[in-house]
Formats: C-alpha cells, sequence, structure tokens
C-alpha cells in the first residue's frame, strides 16, 4: 500500500482546522477491456519496496512500499501483468502517479500534450514534483498525444478526460460500470473531500484558473451521467471499496468475443472468475496502493491490499 501521512496541508490552500485528515494514499488502477488492458497510475517508485519500513528523503517526506505493482499482479494471477498492457495512462506526471512507470516494456503512453511537453522539458522545471529518472523508460514508449478527451478502446466505457491545471497535461478517467453505474477517478483534480466542497486549488497547481476550469467541466460530466466520484487519495474511501482479486464489474449478459481474442471454451454465465482476461465482454479495474509520509515519525503501514473495479 502507498498512504502518505502530512505534517502540515498549507500547501493543500488549506488551514489546519479545515479537515482532520493528514493520511492520503496513491493507488493505481488496471482496467481490463475486450479490446485490452490500461493501466492507469503508476503510484511510489519501486525501488521503495527494497528498503523495510520508511524511506526518508531530503525533504522530509516518508515512504514506504511493502510490494511493488508487478509483484502484485503476479501473485494475484489476474491473467494480465506489467508486460502484456497494451496501454498505459497517468493522471499526471509526479513522481507519486508515475513511480512504477519503469517496469513496463511494453505498451502505448496515453498523455495529453502538456505533461508530454513537460516530460520532454529540459529538466522538467516547468512543473513541480516531477523526477525525470521516473519518466525514461515510459518516454521510449509510443506515445499518440492528446490534445483533449479521448475514447480508449473506442465503445465509450473507458474515456480519457483532460482536465489540466494541476500540471499542463493533467487528466481523469472516466470508466461505465453496469453494474454500479459509471465512476470517475480523480486524479489529483482534489486531494480531499473538503477541497472538493470548497474548490479549493493547492498552491502547488501550475494554473489555478485553469484548474477551476477543469473542476467545471468534470463535475458538470459527474452531474449529467450520475456517476460516482473516485477521490483517488482518500484513504477512507479507499479502504470502503473491493480490493483485487476483487473487482467491480460489467453486467452485459453477451459473451460474444473480439477478433482474436483466445477461447476459454462456452460459458453460461460471463463472471466466473476474478480473471477477467479470460472473459472478454467484461471490463475491469483493479488498484493498487502504497505509503507515502511527510512525517520522518511516520504511521504504522497498512498491509497491501490491491482494489478492484470494473466497468462494461
Amino acid at each position: 500500500m502507498w498512504p502518505y501521512s502530512l505534517v502540515s496541508i498549507e500547501a493543500f490552500t488549506l488551514q489546519e482546522t479545515d479537515t482532520a485528515v493528514r493520511e492520503l494514499l496513491a493507488p493505481c488502477y488496471v482496467v481490463d477491456h475486450p479490446k485490452g488492458q490500461l493501466r492507469w497510475d503508476a503510484g511510489l517508485p519501486s525501488e521503495f519496496a527494497q528498503s523495510n519500513g520508511w524511506v526518508v528523503g531530503e525533504d522530509g517526506v516518508a515512504n514506504s512500499l511493502d510490494e511493488t505493482l508487478a509483484a502484485q499482479m503476479d501473485r494475484l494471477q489476474l491473467g494480465f501483468d506489467m508486460d502484456t498492457l497494451e496501454y498505459v495512462a497517468f493522471s499526471h506526471i509526479h513522481w507519486d502517479h508515475v513511480g512504477a512507470s519503469g517496469d513496463v516494456d511494453s505498451g502505448t503512453w496515453l498523455v495529453q500534450q502538456g505533461d508530454y511537453d513537460a516530460a520532454h522539458a529540459e529538466g522538467n522545471m516547468n512543473v513541480p514534483a516531477v523526477q525525470p529518472e521516473l519518466l525514461t523508460a515510459i518516454k521510449t514508449m509510443p506515445t499518440p498525444v492528446l490534445r483533449g478527451d479521448h475514447d480508449v478502446f473506442g465503445d465509450g466505457t473507458v474515456r480519457i478526460i483532460a482536465a489540466e491545471g494541476h500540471t499542463p497535461g493533467h487528466q481523469v478517467l472516466y470508466v461505465d460500470l453496469d453494474e454500479t453505474g459509471p465512476v470517475v477517478l480523480s486524479g489529483d483534480l482534489y486531494h480531499f473531500r473538503y477541497s472538493r466542497a470548497n474548490r479549493v486549488v493547492p498552491l502547488f497547481n501550475v494554473d489555478a484558473e485553469q484548474t477551476l476550469q477543469s473542476i467545471d467541466k468534470v463535475e458538470a460530466l459527474v452531474a449529467e451521467v450520475g456517476a460516482d466520484f473516485w477521490l483517488q487519495h482518500d484513504a477512507s474511501l479507499f479502504d470502503s471499496q473491493q480490493k483485487a482479486p476483487n473487482f467491480y464489474r460489467s453486467a452485459r449478459p453477451t459473451i460474444s468475443r473480439r477478433a482474436g481474442a483466445r477461447d476459454y471454451g462456452a460459458r453460461n454465465v460471463p463472471y466466473l472468475s476474478v480473471n477477467l482476461a479470460k472473459l472478454p465482454p467484461a471490463c475491469l479495474a483493479y488498484g493498487f496502493t502504497a505509503i507515502h509520509s511527510s512525517s520522518n515519525d511516520a504511521p504504522s503501514a497498512r498491509p497491501s491490499a490491491p482494489m478492484a473495479l470494473r466497468a462494461g
């Protein structure tokens, strides 16, 4: 898992009395669709898993990762791994969202123009909280640069929504879940429920006005489709959700297969297994977390527990 315990929330443009929340999470997700898989966000750097306990950086931020994303996926036997994912997308290029990006050797990187330009800029000095070395591998992958919203699989079930402002190319993810309704994964549009309720923009966002415009855009989408809004850094929300190998799933009864899909035999019920790579008509997502703290006096780590979500 990957929470972090904050000493202060002033950088988020919050007063210490605005919220009692100090522990945040940095989850990742994998969406499994009949046309392929999409990994959304990559959490903390995998190297933190090599240390026992907390790793404290020069800035005083303490981080703990008890199991890498790749190791979790391998242990859970989900039917796909880090080297078989067709697409990789990050909500943005901050270090706590791209940490495991170097563990992928194949796939296509879906990135907005603003973050693409920042990732390739000399020194990445135009965006705070970017660690260029974490982006080295991902920059060698095929990259169809996005300039706005993008329908990942062409059927409207998984859509990247441009929401610039936190970084030049920040984006959120829309996933249509027939069984539970659509959800929107927040990225860092907000970090706290208080921030969402009061339209609070962190001091470290690159463009406050653009952030507010993105907030209006995303909230309008959420209201229009009646989506659940998953605040990704919200530890209490994460604790209440299903974790892999469980998942949120599509309830569509069809079992028609995409061209070239492997044949796993006839199935009377389309969802007999949590390994939805075997069940092409479904689309799902698993999330995986890690811990990080801005205090040397770090909290005790939670047990590793991947999260799950599912679209159809």
